[in-house]
């Protein structure tokens, strides 16, 4: 990746710059930053990057945005990394999403909310850490990151709302804190990749179809035992006797053979 920065204090000159004849590849992103002593309108910037003809490294670190808005970089193909400023505290519903060449992204401590679409089908992203500072990450927000292998959530977040993570195949490892009380409905279907997951002792509900077709997923660990009516019959549609054996043996560690196997056993 180039190191060097070429600032701008205008959108007009960024315009300029990425609307020449194409001098890169999104592994060798020029890094850009604008003059944040100037005014700008993001969704002018989506306007730029949407018909940019060089790979780009969006630095907005300075600024005062307080929220980057709805679809303010959506199908920002060119754009490859982007540093988000600390001043930012909430990230609207598809604000990145289908940014197909974003690999990188650094979610900063002031942000607490995380909306519908934010970075979904980012499929070059591969890691991300949400901060202690979110507490709910909403709907789809990560959804067809096919890219995307591991996750750590923040220990303020109580809620992962439905599809978060759904169709992330690449997907092996995930941390849940002790914070969230609540797994919503797909959040991991498709996950083929995910082989273990711990459900930590804070959840007390976990909706359907949470865990459908994730074929190799052939260790679970309950740290508590969920009450029958918060663990929804399908949660893990597909899987076998996994929540029959749950509930019958409560928290513990259940594992099975491969990922064909119907049959869970529980662990001593």
């Amino acid at each position: 990746m180039r190191s060097e920065t070429k600032q701008f204090d205008s959108i007009e000159d960024l315009r300029d710059y990425l609307s020449g004849s194409p001098e890169n590849t999104p592994e060798t992103a020029y890094a850009v930053k604008l003059n944040t002593n100037k005014a700008f309108d993001l969704y002018e910037l989506n306007d730029v990057f949407r018909k940019a003809k060089k790979y780009i490294s969006l630095d907005l670190s300075g600024s005062t945005l307080t929220i980057i808005p709805n679809k303010a970089f959506e199908y920002c193909k060119s754009l490859t990394s982007i540093t988000i400023p600390d001043s930012i505290i909430r990230i609207e519903s598809s604000a990145f999403s289908d940014c197909t060449s974003l690999s990188s992204i650094t979610i900063p401590n002031s942000v607490t909310r995380i909306e519908n679409y934010v970075f979904s089908d980012c499929n070059s992203l591969t890691d991300i850490t949400i901060p202690d500072s979110v507490t709910c990450i909403w709907q789809q927000a990560f959804a067809n990151c096919t890219s995307l292998a591991s996750v750590t959530i923040g220990n303020s977040v109580t809620c992962i709302w439905d599809q978060t993570f759904a169709n992330c195949t690449s997907l092996t490892s995930i941390t849940i804190p002790n914070s969230v009380t609540s797994i919503e409905k797909y959040v991991f279907s498709n996950c083929t990749s995910l082989t273990s997951i711990t459900i930590p002792n804070s959840v007390t509900s976990i909706g359907e179809y949470v865990f459908s077709n994730c074929k190799n997923l052939t260790s679970v660990t309950f740290l508590s035992t969920i009450d029958p009516e918060g663990l929804h019959k399908n949660a893990l549609k597909g899987l076998g006797d996994l929540r029959d054996k749950y509930l019958a043996g409560g928290s513990g560690t259940y594992t099975r053979e491969n990922g064909t196997s119907k049959k869970w056993t529980k662990q001593q």
